[in-house]
């Protein structure tokens, strides 16, 4: 058996056992959270887990009891450049410096 969207949106980030909803409260009124819709907190019951007794999930139940599957929201920070082959070239070109003279070395 599958399981449904919200067994899946309860499942803990870190072992992906199923959590138990500890509360509920009204949703904020905020653009694009459907009018009447509730949050629920969701926290690991799981021992084993590292997330055993803290809250893992807050899921947005809508008045229908359907479940949002995406938030659309701008990504809050900028891509970050790939800058590995620079910092290999400055690696390269310290360790020829150290190994073929030309590189400083500690005082002897």
């Amino acid at each position: 058996m599958t399981d449904t969207t919200y067994e899946e949106a309860k499942r803990c980030f870190r072992c992906k056992e199923p959590g138990e909803k500890v509360g509920e409260r009204p949703a904020p009124r905020l653009p694009g959270i459907t009018r009447g819709a509730s949050l629920h907190v969701i926290e690991c019951r799981n021992e084993r887990c590292r997330a055993f007794g803290t809250v893992v999930r807050t899921i947005q139940v809508n008045p229908d009891g359907t479940i949002p599957l995406t938030v659309k929201r701008e990504k809050a920070f900028p891509a970050i450049p790939d800058l590995t082959e620079e910092v290999r070239a400055k690696i390269d070109e310290q360790l020829r410096m150290e190994t073929h003279g030309g590189g400083e070395l500690g005082g002897r």
